[in-house]
Formats: structure tokens, C-alpha cells, sequence
């Protein structure tokens, strides 16, 4: 979104995705499934990177205040 709001353009997509559960996980069973890589941002905070040849998807825990 911020791309197009800056009349920016990429054949590269970045996503990023809030989770309320099992955002770690979610991640691992979508990498295994295509056969992407996977990256344990932080164990702490249940933040995970999933890899494709032109998009990286980033999975984190919903944290309420």
C-alpha cells in the first residue's frame, strides 16, 4: 500500500500479517507446504519469516494492550 500511495513500483512483493494464534507456526506449515524458506525472526515474540523467489511474507503474533 505504501508503494502505491509513493507511485512506487516493484515486481518484488513484501506482506506482512497479524495473527491472534500460532503466528510462528502458520508460518512453518505455509514454507513446508510451497517449499520456501523460513526464518524465526523472534521466538520471544512469535515473529517468522517465510521466503519466496520474489515475495517475503512476515508472520507476527497479535499482542494486545
Amino acid at each position: 500500500m505504501r508503494d502505491a500511495l509513493c507511485h512506487r513500483t516493484s515486481s518484488y512483493l513484501d506482506l506482512d500479517f497479524v495473527l491472534p494464534e500460532k503466528a510462528v507456526e502458520t508460518a512453518q506449515a505455509i514454507a513446508q507446504a510451497y517449499g520456501a524458506g523460513f526464518v524465526l525472526l523472534d521466538a520471544e515474540r512469535q515473529i517468522a519469516r517465510v521466503v519466496f523467489q520474489r515475495t517475503t511474507v512476515d508472520f507476527a503474533l497479535q499482542v494486545e494492550d
